[in-house]
Parts: structure tokens; C-alpha cells; sequence
């Protein structure tokens, strides 16, 4: 097993978990209360217009899943707009109205020998560890990796069964002592016969003192969906993370990266 390198968040500078930790938050605005309505009747087309705004902006966000991270949940003031159009195009549709399609856009490299698709917004961005790099302007801790290495195997069943190498995954991506879940380890096989592992796990850790002092919380929670495959003599890992507050307001929107991840 050659190491893997943390989650591409944590590489921007580095590719250490310290460039994580020195990452600031900016604290979100709350929406402004809702105003008694009116006693007088409205028109029915302005009243499905005040339902789609209460709809798009007081969704509730899940919980955690490991211990709550201290002081106030933090993310930033404008998130990305594809999070504002998830939200109004979900309003739209409880309406029963058409809603609009998310836009995806295609990579493909053929001297990494990959392909897949990514939401629009993402920006390339330099990293000394992965090969292709995407983060979010707003959102430093949401991104999308890949990273090739050379590998002695032939095949990941020379390392084991889909649960092994989730272990060995995480082994490696995870700061030692932070609390971390496994959420699913499964494996597909495309029409090759090319096994694929999909690792979707979490982890907790800590902001640096001086950044938590700031951003008026401590740790931050990691939410990461990983695929891992070797095929001819290379290693091949594409990773996905968000802030898990983000990943369940987005509805996991960055696992289309995992999802129609691919060799050439």
C-alpha cells in the first residue's frame, strides 16, 4: 500500500493537515424573521411566491455525526450560488413547478488516464499533492482531488477486500486521534472486470488556536467520499469533502465527482 495524502482541503498549501487547520470560516448572516401576514387576501400567484422563499431560505440543516463541534456551527456568508439554486429549485419543486437542472461540467486527462464530472462553480486551484485540484472560492474546505501514483500491484484485491482498504485509507488520510466513522465501503466492477472502491467516511479535528478564536469554534467535521482503483501498475484516488453541515445542505452534491469517476 503506497499512503494516500489527506483530503485535498487540507493541501492547499502543504498538503499537511496543518494548511487544514489555518483555514478561517466566515460566520453566516441568519435569514431576517418572517413578518405576520397579512389579513387581507392576497393574489394566489403572490402568495406561491412567499411560499417558495420561506421554502428556499429556512431549510434545516442535519446534525453531526460525531460529537457537536464547540461554539456556533460556522460556514460562509455567500455561499456558492449552485447551494442558492439547490434550495430554490427544491422550493420550485415541492410547488409542483418545473425546476431547473444543475449544471455539471466534464474532465478528462488522458495522460492521467481519468475522467469525471464535477458541479459548476468548482474552481481549479494549484496543489502540491493531487494531480487536479478543485475547491470552492467561498467554501475552502469543499473540494475535489484526484491523485495518480505508480503502484507495485496489479489490482486492489492485492491488498484485500473493500474493508481493508478502507481501514488503509483512513489509516493514512486521518489525523492520528481524531474521532472517525466509516459510513459505507463498497465495491463495483466496470465492464473490464476493474474493481472500483467507493469509502464514504467522517472525521473531527481542530482549527488551529488562533484560527478557533476567530471563527468562534474549535474542530470542524470532515465529510469525504473517496473512490480508489489500481490498473496497470498505477494507483488511482479521487476524493471529495465538505464541511458536513455543507454536505447535507447540498444533498451530497460533490459525490457526482465519486460517481461517474472513471478510467480511459
Amino acid at each position: 500500500w503506497l499512503k494516500w495524502h489527506p483530503c485535498p482541503s487540507s493541501c492547499v498549501a502543504l498538503g499537511s493537515h496543518k494548511a487544514l487547520q489555518n483555514m478561517a470560516c466566515v460566520e453566516s448572516n441568519r435569514s431576517p424573521a418572517m413578518t405576520a401576514p397579512s389579513r387581507r387576501r392576497q393574489p394566489r400567484q403572490l402568495a406561491l411566491v412567499v411560499g417558495l422563499a420561506c421554502a428556499a431560505t429556512c431549510a434545516v440543516v442535519g446534525g453531526p455525526v460525531f460529537l457537536p463541534a464547540a461554539g456556533p456551527q460556522a460556514s460562509s456568508t455567500l455561499g456558492p450560488r449552485r447551494a442558492l439554486l439547490g434550495g430554490v429549485a427544491g422550493a420550485v419543486a415541492a410547488a409542483g413547478m418545473g425546476a431547473p437542472a444543475m449544471a455539471f461540467e466534464l474532465y478528462q486527462d488522458a495522460g492521467l488516464g481519468v475522467a469525471f464530472k464535477y458541479p459548476t462553480g468548482l474552481q481549479k486551484a494549484g496543489n502540491n499533492v493531487y494531480q487536479y485540484f478543485l475547491r470552492d472560492v467561498l467554501e475552502p474546505l469543499e473540494s475535489v482531488g484526484v491523485r495518480v501514483i505508480d503502484s507495485p500491484r496489479n489490482s486492489l484485491q492485492d491488498i484485500g477486500d473493500v474493508n481493508e482498504v478502507a481501514l488503509k485509507l483512513l489509516e493514512d488520510v486521518v489525523p492520528k486521534g481524531a474521532p472517525k466513522e466509516i459510513l459505507s465501503a463498497v465495491s463495483r466492477i466496470d465492464s473490464r472486470g476493474r474493481r472500483y472502491d467507493i469509502i464514504e467516511f467522517a472525521y473531527q479535528w481542530k482549527f488551529a488556536p488562533n484560527i478557533a478564536k476567530g471563527i468562534g469554534r474549535t474542530r470542524y467535521q470532515l465529510h469525504n467520499k473517496a473512490i480508489i482503483t489500481i490498473d496497470r501498475k498505477r494507483q488511482f484516488l479521487l476524493l471529495a469533502c465538505a464541511e458536513e453541515d455543507r454536505w447535507k445542505s447540498s444533498d451530497g452534491i460533490l459525490s457526482i465527482a465519486v460517481d461517474t469517476f472513471t478510467l480511459l
